[in-house]
């Protein structure tokens, strides 16, 4: 059971260390082959590769690859993805075209389904919309994208490379013990929350100063357990001054 209990309002800024720093990604890295046909970037901000081996999610850390199996119902003819793009109408639908046919995605269940014969035809000339950018002119760069955070995406003839551009101030919040970070979130008055599984803390980072939430709402300076591992943040829209914690359990 999820449990949900509300608290005064504090919040979150996420920065990338490595400025300027480019880092390149390929098969040795776990994408799914080599030959890369497309790039896209989802609502939710997960990068989309179509390859030559299925259709490649990219959540900063690690690839996972989706593709039909055998008996799912979808008489996909290969691995092959050629392009992708989001649908026009529905942004949780990826248009996927394998060879010369379409299917539509779902990134809700991660489920295949065909395209009608007619819009099998209309997303020959018009698939949908995305923000990856052929490159016509140049020799190792096949396709660009810039990402909702300004990351450079650069696919390549024998993977894809990402480019951080310019410099952010960053500062390191050590962990007395290891602990897997489950949620970051931010508030209005821009104070970060960290909660993190194994220790079941909570912390709260206002503009450099650390206090541990309690399971009484109260603060505190030192670390103490809020006892239950928090997995979701979210700020109420009706009153700013709230927050919601969804734990696993209770």
């Amino acid at each position: 059971m999820i449990g949900i209990i509300c608290v005064c309002l504090l919040a979150v800024v996420i920065c990338w260390a490595q400025a300027g720093k480019t880092i390149f990604l390929g098969e040795q890295d776990g994408l799914s082959h080599r030959h890369i046909s497309q790039i896209r970037q989802d609502k939710d901000g997960f990068i989309w590769i179509s390859t030559w081996n299925g259709l490649d999610r990219f959540d900063g850390r690690e690839f996972v690859t989706f593709k039909s199996r055998p008996g799912d119902g979808v008489d996909m003819p290969s691995d092959r993805f050629r392009n992708i793009a989001i649908d026009d109408h529905n942004p949780n639908v990826i248009n996927c075209r394998v060879d010369d046919n379409w299917f539509h995605f779902s990134l809700l269940n991660g489920a295949f389904t065909p395209a009608t014969p007619a819009e099998n035809r209309i997303y020959m000339t018009h698939p949908g919309y995305g923000n990856g950018k052929f490159e016509n002119n140049s020799d190792t760069t096949r396709f660009t994208l810039l990402d909702h955070q300004g990351i450079v995406w650069n696919v390549l003839n024998n993977g894809i490379s990402m480019t951080i551009p310019g410099s952010s101030p960053i500062s390191v919040e050590s962990m007395n013990n290891p602990a897997e970070v489950k949620c970051v979130s931010a508030d209005s008055l821009g104070r970060i929350w960290v909660a993190s599984k194994e220790d079941k803390t909570v912390r709260i980072i206002d503009h450099g100063t650390t206090y541990y939430l309690a399971p009484d709402g109260t603060l505190h300076s030192t670390p103490v357990s809020f006892g239950v591992a928090v997995y979701c943040i979210y700020q109420s829209p009706q009153s700013k001054w709230n927050v919601w914690l969804g734990t696993k359990p209770d």
